[in-house]
């Protein structure tokens, strides 16, 4: 039987008997403005009539407003966008006029209050789905553009839970993108309203909705996709083994994959007691390949009165991670929030010109004495939430400036915008994805080129269906993202609960890595003795808590290689991009060979050769295939 019959056979047994067949996941994601809405996604997925093309059938206002139907002047101009069924406009009528190709969209209008806007009951919500939800949003009003909220109101108000956000603007169509979890209620039915409001009630201001969606995934379906986007960024690797002398392949050759250490940038924070702990750094060294200093690089570290700077420790911590071959990121050159600056920056509030000397003293300090040394900068920490400098500086552009003093100073690595919430909280109107967006465009609009995405990612209780909707939007930006400081605040779980937590870490670890987008994962996890900042790996022993057992399982996976076939002296293997560390075992002697396995599509081959005379060792890797194929 073809893979398509037993494919059509899984989906009618899905069909009969859970209801649905499978659904892939649509990455689909939008961070433009349009004059006309996008393609609807999986058909609306449960939402009835998502395109409104039966009127207004399941929707209804949601508190005190009105809802109406207008079509899109934009595909049909020969009606007016201000036209609506309730004002006069025959449905079938215009149905018949147009072919049925018209484009009908909803409108909250005579709104009183933010929460007021088009909303639809949906019935049958389960806490083992996890639910993908889009939307096209316009505002229409006195406002140019408002941000908005999609919610959910589960069990009649029992909890809100916000599924998505989009700053929605007038005359034009925005992507709303999101997901929601309701794994804490339990196995019992669940109902919810989805409703769309804006986060501030502005007065006379129209909420106008078109091509909603919301679809549920089943475990496996969410997990299914997760192995489809691993199994992508993995490669098929042909390894042959010839004589030196005659390059001709070799028989009765014992190949094995011995090891392999990834190239997809993975660590943690890490705090100056590693420096002294040897068994802390073989914990550490182990499992990592990145590694970012907690507190050591900060200004207030090292510079804790003004002029009197002070690198040794910092100089250190880049000495032993060069060492042990590791990735460093700066973080970080600046801090914007006011809480974390040392007692004589504050006192410079007043005083703008010796605060930007300063600054630049920083600047011009730091940067150049780690040039070449580090692969990423934290430019302007938490720059979304706090503006110290520029409410001390009086200018709203400072941190454009800082951007492009850096990148004069270090062209070659990557500038990041880093902050939280955007992933942890979709309540955040600070940094919700299109704030993030807005703020990476305006430094690219500047002339920062080297730009990079950083989201800090400190959870308590993660919703991985918005984490993946988020990542989806963002990438749209075609820019590296990283999650730069991921935990799990266990002290804030139920009984404290690092089973709980683990369980979490894992879900974020497993979302994350597999996301095309995402390029790098750092843990704020640096051990010392008076604890963690939220979340260890160990305990004071450097044995693994479940957390640790988390990171290790899943770096077993993620290195995990798959033997194709094995004969005549060559060897083919599936792995992840990084080094993979072979074993040839030929003529009682046994040989090592570190292979660069680089991103990219296709197999790629290797030639082995051993010497003729054992007398030296020497071998080479060459990608030189000549007959060996």
């Amino acid at each position: 039987m073809s893979p398509q019959y037993w494919l059509l056979m899984f989906c009618v047994w899905h069909l009969t008997s859970q209801g649905n067949c499978w659904q892939d996941y649509d990455s689909r994601a939008y961070s433009q403005c349009y004059a006309k809405p996008k393609a609807l996604l999986y058909g609306g997925g449960i939402l009835i009539n998502a395109d409104f093309d039966d009127g207004l059938k399941g929707w209804s206002p949601y508190g005190n407003c009105a809802l109406q139907l207008r079509m899109s002047p934009s595909s049909y101009p020969r009606y007016n966008v201000l036209e609506s069924v309730r004002a006069g406009l025959n449905f079938s009528r215009a149905l018949e006029e147009t072919g049925g190709r018209v484009n009908w969209f909803v409108v909250a209008t005579n709104r009183s209050a933010s929460y007021n806007g088009p909303s639809q009951l949906i019935t049958n919500l389960t806490s083992s789905h996890k639910y993908s939800v889009s939307a096209w949003l316009q505002v229409n009003g006195a406002v140019q553009e408002v941000l908005i909220k999609a919610t959910l109101s589960v069990n009649g108000g029992e909890q809100y839970v916000c599924v998505g956000t989009v700053i929605a603007q007038r005359g034009c169509w925005s992507f709303l993108k999101g997901g929601f979890s309701l794994d804490n209620f339990g196995e019992a039915p669940i109902y919810g309203r989805l409703y769309f409001e804006t986060m501030t009630f502005v007065e006379n201001t129209e909420i106008w909705l078109d091509r909603a969606s919301v679809q549920p995934f089943s475990k496996d379906e969410w997990r299914s996709h997760q192995i489809t986007q691993n199994e992508k960024s993995r490669r098929t690797v042909r390894l042959y083994v010839v004589e030196s002398k005659t390059r001709k392949r070799l028989h009765n050759v014992n190949i094995q994959v011995v090891n392999v250490k990834l190239s997809f940038p993975f660590g943690s924070a890490v705090a100056r007691n590693i420096l002294t702990n040897q068994a802390y750094e073989r914990w550490f060294v182990k499992r990592f390949n990145t590694a970012v200093f907690e507190n050591e690089l900060k200004w207030y570290s090292t510079e804790r009165e003004a002029g009197k700077v002070n690198y040794n420790v910092a100089d250190a911590m880049v000495a032993w991670c060069e060492a042990q071959r590791l990735n460093i990121r700066g973080h970080n050159i600046v801090w914007d929030d006011p809480r974390f600056q040392q007692p004589w920056v504050k006192a410079l509030a007043g005083k703008p010109d010796q605060l930007r000397q300063a600054v630049m003293s920083r600047v011009n300090s730091l940067v150049p004495r780690y040039v070449g040394h580090f692969i990423a900068w934290d430019v302007n920490n938490e720059q979304l939430h706090f503006s110290f400098y520029e409410d001390a500086l009086n200018d709203s552009s400072f941190s454009t400036s800082l951007f492009l003093d850096v990148q004069r100073l270090d062209p070659g690595t990557k500038l990041f915008v880093n902050d939280y919430n955007t992933l942890e909280n979709c309540n955040d109107p600070d940094s919700t994805p299109d704030a993030f967006i807005l703020k990476l465009r305006q430094l690219q609009a500047a002339g920062v080129t080297n730009l990079a995405i950083g989201l800090e990612a400190h959870f308590t209780r993660p919703d991985v269906a918005y984490v993946r909707s988020t990542l989806d939007k963002l990438a749209t930006l075609g820019l590296p993202i990283w999650l730069t400081e991921l935990d799990i605040n266990v002290n804030a779980l139920p009984n404290h609960n690092i089973t709980q937590g683990a369980i979490y870490l894992e879900d974020v670890l497993r979302e994350a890595f597999s996301h095309p987008a995402v390029q790098g994962i750092v843990m704020w996890t640096a051990w010392k003795p008076s604890g963690c900042y939220r979340m260890c790996l160990t305990d004071d022993n450097m044995d693994n808590l479940a957390t640790g057992d988390v990171v290790d399982i899943l770096l077993h996976e993620w290195q995990h290689v798959d033997i194709l076939a094995q004969k005549h002296g060559s060897l083919k293997w599936r792995g992840p991009p990084g080094t993979h560390k072979v074993s040839i075992q030929w003529n009682n002697t046994t040989y090592y060979i570190s292979l660069h396995v680089k991103p990219g599509r296709g197999t790629q081959y290797f030639i082995v050769e051993l010497p003729s005379s054992f007398t030296t060792v020497q071998m080479q890797a060459s990608s030189s295939l000549a007959s060996y194929k």
